[in-house]
């Protein structure tokens, strides 16, 4: 049985490959726990709140979204393969 979690997960699965986008499996898993932590943590998010709830310490996300690496990741792809998810390809919610 799937649940809204594992669909979610899913999703951003497939549109990491419809993006195209050069990300390492170990940076994939991350960026997906980040997601979910985003729905998940109350008020402020920042490094610190990420490694109290998530499973990695806070300096793993500070080096997983570094600035060499996050200008290395095409995060308009990405974006526009998540929204092609939802709206189709006329631009309309589905």
């Amino acid at each position: 049985m799937n649940t809204g979690l594992d669909q979610y997960m899913d999703i951003f699965k497939d549109a990491v490959e419809d993006s195209a986008a050069k990300l390492t499996k170990s940076f994939e898993k991350i960026l997906i726990e980040v997601i979910i932590l985003f729905m998940v943590i109350p008020r402020k998010i920042n490094f610190s709140q990420m490694g109290r709830y998530g499973s990695h310490v806070e300096q793993t996300y500070r080096n997983a979204f570094g600035l060499k690496k996050s200008k290395s990741i095409d995060w308009l792809k990405l974006n526009v393969s998540l929204a092609k998810r939802f709206f189709g390809k006329q631009g309309r919610w589905r």
